[in-house]
């Protein structure tokens, strides 16, 4: 896989799984959202999960917690719907 189809597949889970849980990055606070968002971006395309993180998606879960085994759960699940 190249680089450019890693990244667009990590950002593709990483938007799955904020649709999926119903969390909504805009609630952050605008002071942090900047810092947030790269932590939480790299943070995806750092995991060792992505197996979990597809399956998770397939299964159609709608407006339930990010999953532990997520490393952006806490992030995502402080600003659910």
């Amino acid at each position: 896989m190249g680089l450019m189809q890693f990244l667009e597949n990590r950002m593709d889970m990483m938007s799955g799984m904020l649709a999926a849980s119903g969390a909504d990055l805009s609630r952050l606070p605008h002071s942090s959202f900047e810092q947030q968002f790269r932590t939480a971006t790299f943070r995806c395309l750092n995991c060792k999960n992505c197996q979990d993180c597809e399956r998770w998606l397939s299964e159609g879960h709608l407006q339930q917690k990010v999953p532990g085994f997520c490393p952006n759960a806490e992030l995502m699940n402080s600003v659910r719907d």
